[in-house]
């Protein structure tokens, strides 16, 4: 049989009593309840028995995985975490310093509080198919939204606001603005001397231009009509000489280019009439004549006054009429004498046609109506003017 195993035991049950002695078994192994007092001791391998030590349902586990060791747990700190054991077997995890994370590793979601800054060294990028997109640059809000290709941000004034807009060639600043200090968009051509010059215009708002004839060929090319009528105005001035002239020159609203032999000298060419229009005036102040084509201007090149047989005024005397551009006055009047009762054989009144040669006069302002005035109303009778000229 195996070897059985006792000891001798003192017990004291009552501080009257004596020490009573009785024998106890010691086992190496349980058998279950028959064993129940004895006294458990170390087997062959210096460890107490499976059967001796209670079983405990705990499996050690790290992140749902069972650890390779289950008879021991030991924590090890990282980088930035620190593991510490007290004496009541409380153990403290605790991070310090910061705590990096892969930027894979951010999830979706809406950040309301935080200012996050990317400092000097660092960058945000985008690859592939990513997107960055952004409200604001540099701190100035981007607004609008874009409806049709070709637009771009576009600071408004004040330099606190953008929005997509299409790009202005003068900028965001109205006509009329002081350049200076602006940079708007400029047109530019190369000067004689090969540096980049600014075209300018004059105080109409006409490109300033200058033709030089003489010391070599050239020729210029005009692409459309400037009027209605096809046809393209020129205005040479300032020649230094007549120019000689081989083959043939073309003249706008000639019936034909004309042979030209030895040289030639252009100056004010006459520009001929394609519009016409004509009016009664017969009360006084301004009576409109010729209202022009929006945005044209009238050039008035010939007129004719013709007055009726039976003209008369409240008070006889002279009767001045006049040309006004708009409200402005021009330097054309004519005075008639008009009696207070028509007589009998009256003069019939009239001009006749008056040219006023060369270009004759050009409106001042884009869409300012040729009035005629008179100095005073008529009581019997009235004014007819004829005009004649084109518009530009």
């Amino acid at each position: 049989m195996s070897t059985v195993w006792s000891v001798i035991l003192n017990r004291l049950d009552d501080l009257s009593q004596v020490w009573k002695e009785w024998r106890g078994s010691v086992v190496t192994t349980s058998s279950g309840a028959a064993d129940a007092g004895a006294i458990p001791m170390l087997g062959p391998d210096g460890q107490l028995d499976s059967s001796i030590v209670p079983v405990v349902g705990i499996e050690l586990s790290t992140d749902g995985t069972p650890n390779p060791v289950q008879s021991a747990l030991n924590l090890i700190g990282g980088t930035n975490i620190t593991v510490a054991a007290d004496h009541s077997g409380g153990v403290t995890i605790e991070a310090s310093g910061e705590v990096a994370s892969a930027f894979s590793n951010i999830t979706t979601g809406t950040n309301t509080t935080a200012t996050m800054t990317v400092g000097d060294g660092a960058s945000l990028q985008a690859t592939g198919t990513g997107n960055i997109d952004a409200t604001e640059i540099n701190g100035i809000p981007i607004t609008g939204t874009l409806t049709h290709a070709g637009q771009i941000p576009i600071s408004q004034p004040g330099n606190d606001s953008a929005v997509w807009a299409d790009p202005l060639v003068q900028g965001v600043s109205p006509v009329g603005t002081v350049v200076s200090g602006l940079n708007p968009v400029l047109v530019g051509a190369q000067n004689p001397s090969g540096d980049l010059a600014n075209l300018t215009v004059d105080a109409s708002g006409n490109l300033n231009c200058n033709v030089v004839v003489g010391g070599g060929s050239s020729s210029v090319t005009i692409i459309n009509p400037v009027d209605g009528s096809d046809n393209v105005k020129v205005v040479v001035e300032n020649f230094p000489e007549s120019q000689a002239i081989t083959g043939t020159v073309g003249v706008s609203n000639f019936p034909t280019t004309q042979p030209i032999s030895g040289s030639v000298s252009v100056s004010n060419s006459p520009t001929q009439p394609n519009i016409f229009h004509t009016g009664q005036a017969s009360g006084s102040g301004n009576t409109p004549i010729w209202t022009p084509t929006i945005g044209k201007k009238f050039q008035l090149l010939k007129y004719m006054i013709e007055g009726t047989l039976n003209l008369s005024q409240a008070n006889q005397g002279v009767l001045t009429i006049s040309f006004q551009d708009g409200t402005s006055p021009i330097s054309l009047a004519h005075d008639v004498y008009v009696p207070s009762t028509a007589m009998k054989y009256n003069t019939h009144y009239t001009t006749g046609w008056i040219d006023l040669g060369g270009t004759g006069f050009l409106s001042s302002t884009a869409n300012n109506v040729l009035n005629v005035n008179l100095s005073a109303s008529l009581t019997a009778g009235n004014f007819r003017i004829n005009v004649a000229g084109v518009e530009n």
